[in-house]
């Protein structure tokens, strides 16, 4: 994961991970800060944009060019052959480097191309995948890399970690929770100065998080990943790091549902979970 200092010379350092960015591969808080300024800067979005052109370039040259499927086993026994052999006639060990360098060539070519369909779509809308990402952080932040999901908390600690604000949240939770899924965790948590809210649902070892976070400039755009429709919400979806993230907003918050289930297990719980949701952030909007 990397992690970018923000400051002077804003777009450079901006520019500099925009790579990183469009994999998925920083922590949420720099994704955060990244987004922020690509809404606000021309000229670090067209730089973006040229890359995402570059990326949809690459899928189709590696999609047009077919590989013998006993290429990759070829080279290997050739590089094999090569490196035992004491007396390496005409190409030498340059060869063999050379060889090396092809097999690696073509599999990443075709690993890349498995990365890009690994998503819902080949060419995931950036915008909304990144702030899909800020929910997939702190699900992996908390529950997974802190073991949060280990824990199991009584009804009173629940209210007592959710405060008086969003402690009506977890007997709504509880009620809409899939069937066999106990709520196990519901308190407020901070990752690098932001704040979210954070219900656990846990069976056996599947572990679905809620998180609900306050927007600061972000909204999901027009079109792009939406999938469902529920009593009027937009969700939108989509398969980030061997996890599936559903996400939908209010005015004022960005929720999502966050697990290592399939996508259609994820849907059908954000389905459920959204309206009621939805209806208890848009009242502390008032």
């Amino acid at each position: 994961m990397n992690v970018i200092n923000f400051g002077p010379k804003h777009c450079e350092k901006v520019r500099g991970c925009l790579d990183s960015y469009l994999n998925n591969e920083l922590l949420a808080e720099t994704n955060h800060e990244v987004l922020r300024h690509l809404e606000t800067c021309a000229g670090c979005s067209d730089a973006l944009e040229s890359r995402v052109r570059l990326r949809d370039s690459l899928r189709r040259a590696v999609l047009a060019e077919t590989a013998p499927a006993d290429l990759p086993e070829k080279i290997r026994r050739k590089i094999r052959r090569k490196r035992f052999s004491l007396d390496l006639p005409r190409f030498g060990s340059s060869w063999a480097l050379a060889a090396a360098a092809s097999l690696l060539l073509l599999m990443a070519g075709w690993g890349y191309y498995l990365i890009l369909e690994s998503s819902d779509s080949p060419l995931l809308p950036e915008l909304a995948g990144s702030i899909l990402n800020l929910g997939l952080g702190d699900h992996v932040t908390c529950a997974i890399n802190h073991k949060v999901s280990n824990r199991h908390y009584t009804l009173e600690q629940m209210a007592q970690e959710m405060g008086p604000s969003f402690s009506g949240l977890v007997p709504i939770v509880r009620e809409k929770a899939p069937d066999n899924y106990e709520v196990v965790v519901a308190h407020q948590c901070k990752v690098n100065e932001r704040s979210f809210v954070h219900v656990i649902m846990k069976k056996d070892a599947s572990v679905v998080s809620l998180v609900i976070t306050r927007k600061t400039g972000e909204s999901f755009p027009q079109g792009g990943l939406v999938v469902v429709q529920a009593s009027g919400i937009s969700l939108h979806s989509a398969r980030l790091q061997g996890y599936q993230v559903t996400g939908f907003e209010t005015r004022d918050h960005l929720a999502f549902i966050v697990s290592d289930l399939v996508k259609e297990r994820n849907l059908q719980i954000a389905t459920t979970l959204a309206p009621s949701v939805r209806s208890y952030l848009s009242e502390l909007e008032l």
